[in-house]
């Protein structure tokens, strides 16, 4: 039996990860079906064909202000001072 960290991490026992041919830097699926949790070996070839991950709050859009480049206003700047 294996204990989950409190980072909700695992321990794969060597020999399963060689009865899989699991290596370090494999990319693996994990699921959930019937109550069962699954880890499921990806191939490069499953990989090309899945949509990128998007991270974070970017969709794919980038708004950037036309004033990006300006320097912050004084009264903002006080804002961080205390900090």
């Amino acid at each position: 039996m294996h204990e989950l960290t409190s980072k909700r991490q695992v321990t794969i026992p060597k020999a399963i990860c060689d009865e899989l041919g699991l290596e370090p830097g494999d990319m693996v699926d994990v699921f959930a079906k019937d109550g069962v949790a699954h880890i499921v070996k990806m191939s490069n070839d499953s990989l090309a064909n899945q949509p990128k991950k998007k991270i974070g709050l970017l969709d794919g859009k980038l708004d950037i202000p036309e004033d990006f480049d300006e320097p912050l206003a004084d009264d903002t700047l006080k804002g961080f001072e205390d900090e």
